[in-house]
């Protein structure tokens, strides 16, 4: 037995300041005729002052419902559009946020530091990352050579992807995992994320890229003989091939080391990632670049550009 809602409304009870109620009446009929009603109860709080507001905000949950609500537009709305009406938002996000005495006596006091001055709670801190990475991700890009399949399955698979799924393919994870120098000091241990730039890649390292939906194993041209042996049970460079790869059939450090980081990594995203072999030079460099979302490419800003326009804009209407 199926039932169908007939009907939803939604009321607000404002108390003292502290908090407000929300219920939600719904009422249900069956096919027999049968009517029952539910009434769903949540108590949300409240502040009088927006910096408490913007010192709480959760950027995962914002991205996850500005995706999902773009994808929607994006069938109405061309690319573009999606892209301005984010930007937009973003702006304004942080335009309220200047407005708030705490960030306005932030920025006069570090206004001889110019962009550096444009300092954002620790909540707030990846919401302009998280514009860029939106803005340049194949479900909102405006590359000609997306193919619209391609793009037609991200719509369909992110619609109902959870919030971390979302904020991930906006702002992919990056490591640094192996070089030769931790390797002959013995000091392999789990690494840091990097800020998602071609800037932090160096050739003799490789590197660990993943937007949650698989993971990029990105070798530098200059890679050890060691470390290429051990790996991949290779000689040279050039012997190495871009293709899938399990750490987990040889039994030596570095695999267990690198296989280690990938189970962590599988774990945290609750499924099996595939595994793709990237060398550096090789014809998956587009593929790496892509997720480097702070970069400038040929139709965007980079984030340290997007930033500054932000810093400019805000000077000119705060006067500071």
């Amino acid at each position: 037995m199926v039932d169908t809602i007939l009907a939803l409304e939604q009321y607000h009870y404002f108390g003292s300041g502290r908090g407000s109620k929300t219920k939600n009446y719904k009422n249900y009929s069956n096919s027999e005729g049968e009517r029952k009603v539910r009434i769903y109860t949540k108590c949300l709080p409240i502040a009088n002052d927006l910096s408490v507001v913007f010192k709480t905000v959760n950027i995962q949950v914002l991205f996850g419902y500005f995706v999902k609500r773009g994808i929607e537009q994006a069938l109405n709305e061309t690319l573009f559009k999606v892209r301005q009406n984010l930007m937009l938002t973003c702006e304004n996000i942080l335009m309220s946020y200047f407005q708030t005495k705490e960030a306005r006596q932030i920025l006069y006091q570090n206004k001889q530091k110019g962009i550096q001055s444009l300092v954002l709670t620790e909540s707030l801190n990846l919401l302009p990352l998280c514009t860029v990475g939106f803005i340049k991700n194949y479900l909102f890009c405006s590359l000609q050579n997306v193919n619209v399949d391609y793009r037609s399955y991200l719509f369909s698979t992110f619609i109902s992807q959870n919030s971390q799924a979302i904020m991930s393919a906006l702002c992919p994870h990056f490591y640094q995992i192996l070089d030769e120098n931790s390797i002959k000091n013995n000091s392999l241990q789990n690494p840091n994320r990097l800020s998602l730039t071609k800037k932090n890649i160096e050739p003799t390292k490789i590197y660990l890229l993943t937007n949650g939906m698989e993971i990029l194993i990105y070798v530098g041209r200059q890679v050890s003989q060691l470390i290429l042996k051990d790996l991949f049970s290779i000689n040279q460079f050039e012997d190495l091939r871009d293709i899938s790869f399990d750490f987990n059939q040889r039994n030596n450090r570095l695999n267990k080391f690198v296989w280690g980081f990938i189970s962590y990594l599988n774990k945290l995203f609750s499924k099996s990632l595939k595994i793709k072999i990237i060398k550096q030079g090789g014809i998956g460099d587009e593929e790496v670049f892509r997720l480097l979302v702070e970069d400038r490419t040929q139709t965007s800003r980079s984030y340290l550009q997007f930033v500054e326009a932000l810093y400019q804009k805000f000077s000119k209407i705060q006067n500071f």
